[in-house]
């Protein structure tokens, strides 16, 4: 009698077995992985995964300086370092004609209507820097027009802290393409009807970069609208760009409330009207807090004898 042969062994099914269980496993160990750097790191997931390859829009990171509210509802405002490349006060007078000037500009208008009036109102020409998309931006312009208020576009740019600190909806970054670069001026710049010019929000790192620099000089150019260099990054190329276009320029002098005192902003505004004095003209940037508001109420009459207060685009020009 013959034996039966044994069955042969499905080495084809095992195979297969086999490797559905490798699968699982990576699976199991994709999906772990994903879970804990989520975990870790919700903030810069879009920003590392998505922004750069895409254009998507930014998330606002919590800590955002321009969007952030208080526990007493107040927003809190752009603050730069202690080294914010400050012009030292000219050792000698230089010629000028006509009185010594101050050009006076409040940067991050747009969330409080109250202080904005307020400051509009202060009986000495004031220029408003009016962040775009902000609550209250459109509002403020409308109802603030008179002969001594100005509005310029204070234009978010990126910093070199992003994404720990945001310049908010708006911005120009610098992984932007051109196109996408004048897209959103463009877009910023419709905004708001009857701007004069438009100064840096932060903007440190981006204002270093002369090609999209140049991009922006462009557009400025064909709204002949002039430029401020807020001086977020003593390697600014904005000079330059207004230099090769031909765009009305000017540069900050001072900070006049990077500190918070009613005591030290009144400094600062003594500091700013040296500068007045030994070079004709001088700008000062300051930001719409209550104290700077107070400051300014209690010292611009003193400062009235020595010098006068006049818009932004009284003090800017070409460069040769």
């Amino acid at each position: 009698m013959a034996k039966k042969k044994a069955p042969k062994k499905n080495k084809s099914g095992n195979l297969k077995k086999f490797t559905a269980a490798v699968s699982l496993l990576l699976l199991f160990v994709i999906i772990s992985f994903t879970a804990v750097y989520l975990l870790v790191d919700p903030v810069n997931i879009e920003n590392r995964f998505f922004t750069k390859k895409t254009g998507l829009k930014n998330k606002k990171p919590e800590t955002s300086p321009a969007r952030k509210k208080t526990v007493k509802n107040k927003y809190i405002y752009e603050i730069y370092s202690e080294q914010t490349h400050e012009k030292e006060i000219p050792d000698k007078k230089e010629e000028y004609i006509g009185r010594p000037r101050i050009a006076l500009i409040i940067d991050d208008i747009g969330f409080d209507k109250k202080i904005a009036n307020e400051l509009s109102n202060l009986g000495i020409p004031v220029t408003l820097s009016v962040l775009p998309f902000t609550p209250y931006g459109k509002e403020i312009i409308s109802k603030n027009r008179n002969k001594n208020t100005e509005y310029m576009m204070h234009l978010p740019m990126e910093p070199k802290e992003y994404p720990v600190i945001d310049p908010g909806e708006g911005a120009i970054f610098s992984y932007m393409d051109p196109d996408t670069v004048i897209s959103v001026l463009k877009n910023d710049l419709n905004y708001f009807p009857g701007l004069k010019g438009v100064n840096n929000h932060m903007g440190s790192k981006l204002t270093e970069n002369a090609d999209i620099m140049n991009q922006v000089f462009t557009i400025l150019k064909k709204r002949d609208l002039f430029f401020i260099d807020s001086i977020t990054s003593s390697e600014s190329r904005c000079s330059e760009s207004a230099r090769l276009f031909r765009v009305d320029f000017a540069k900050r002098d001072i900070f006049i409330d990077n500190i918070q005192d009613v005591e030290k902003i009144k400094k600062q505004l003594e500091k700013l009207k040296l500068i007045a004095l030994r070079k004709g003209t001088a700008i000062g940037i300051g930001h719409p807090y209550e104290t700077t508001l107070k400051a300014l109420k209690n010292n611009i009459k003193a400062l009235k004898k020595d010098v006068d207060f006049v818009k932004a685009s009284s003090v800017v020009k070409k460069i040769e």
